[in-house]
């Protein structure tokens, strides 16, 4: 079994892929440098698909943070769609996906409030991973996203 957590932007997915016992795998991203919503979209879901399709997924239990919101309209509807492209395409390949809040998955961790900051989530990724200084933020954000996945279904 793996535990995979999700961190989602417009343009985007951060994914850290645990282990059976909780160590880190691998980290990897998904990007698009489309301009449109539309076509962000579709290229960020076809290169996600990909992977899906050859089995990146399999035998695993999936966190996706849930969306925020963000008082501009269009930012916000592109995280739905991603997020909403990523569990549809994930469902219809027979893998299940659970969503976390944000405050939730940052609480799970031991010494983070729900409300911490940036800052605080990296201190505490590269803790307890060892992850490097220099990685996107969102990277730091699933990892910790991943652990939450881990923590409850091992619990399971």
């Amino acid at each position: 079994m793996k535990y995979i957590g999700l961190d989602t932007a417009s343009n985007r997915i951060h994914c850290t892929l645990l282990e059976y016992n909780g160590k880190l795998l691998l980290q990897k991203k998904w990007i698009t440098d489309k301009k449109d919503i539309k076509g962000k979209f579709y290229d960020l879901m076809e290169k996600f698909e990909q992977d899906v399709n050859e089995g990146f997924f399999n035998d695993s239990k999936i966190m996706i943070e849930s969306p925020i919101y963000i008082q501009n309209f269009l930012t916000s509807r592109s995280l739905i769609q991603v997020i909403t492209g990523i569990e549809f395409i994930l469902n219809k390949n027979g893998i299940i996906t659970e969503e976390v809040g944000n405050t939730t998955w940052k609480k799970s961790i031991s010494g983070l409030k729900g409300n911490c900051k940036k800052e605080d989530i990296k201190k505490k990724s590269i803790e307890i991973f060892g992850l490097p200084e220099l990685l996107d933020q969102d990277f730091y954000d699933s990892s910790l996203i991943a652990l939450y996945c881990y923590k409850i279904n091992k619990e399971k």
